[in-house]
């Protein structure tokens, strides 16, 4: 078993696991850890932002950060150009992806997202323990209580398509991958 009680994330009872060291997994470290909340982030792959070595397909992300638009980089107002830096309150930490391009392109190529994440993780503190290939059944036993593991593809399906098709009589079981249809059967979500 990998083990899951080295640093940086010392034995112990948190109210929160993030899995995942992609931009949402990253993104909500940040936030939790600005609103106190104790948590551990535990990811797949070695560092953050390890996703995009595999992803996307054809190398480029489809979504724009303009280097060069004319909002400081540190202002909530370069947020509009810049669709791939994370979310932050402190202006350091703001707009991290321009820094990252080569210049060829305002679409980030794989590295350059990764190493965005990477920036942005270690300049907020964000510590990342790789899980490399723990099952759910060894994390449960590290982590008592209650746990529902969805290891799947992410999926473009939000709770308010759900409830508007169930409020009409429509089935969802369509609409939802196996592992995410049990996790609603077995809560009573949706029902």
């Amino acid at each position: 078993m990998a083990e899951l009680t080295e640093r940086p994330h010392p034995p112990g009872d948190y109210p929160v696991v993030v899995v995942g060291s992609g931009p949402g997994g990253l993104q909500v470290s940040y936030f939790l850890s600005r609103a106190g909340i104790g948590h551990a982030v535990i990811s797949a792959d070695p560092s953050p932002g390890g996703m995009f070595r595999r992803w996307p397909f054809f190398q480029r992300l489809l979504s724009w950060t303009k280097p060069y638009a004319a909002a400081d980089r540190s202002s909530r107002d370069f947020e509009r150009w810049d669709w791939n830096s994370l979310l932050a309150d402190e202006p350091p930490l703001r707009g991290l992806q321009a820094e990252f391009l080569d210049g060829s392109s305002d679409f980030p190529a794989r590295p350059e997202m990764e190493a965005n994440l990477a920036a942005f993780a270690e300049r907020a503190s964000i510590a990342v323990a790789p899980r490399g290939g723990v099952t759910p059944d060894e994390v449960r036993a590290v982590l008592p209580g209650h746990l529902t593991w969805l290891d799947m593809p992410e999926v473009a399906l939000r709770g308010t398509d759900l409830r508007a098709r169930l409020r009409a009589g429509k089935s969802v079981r369509f609409m939802t991958p196996d592992p995410v249809w049990r996790y609603l059967n077995e809560e009573g979500l949706y029902v």
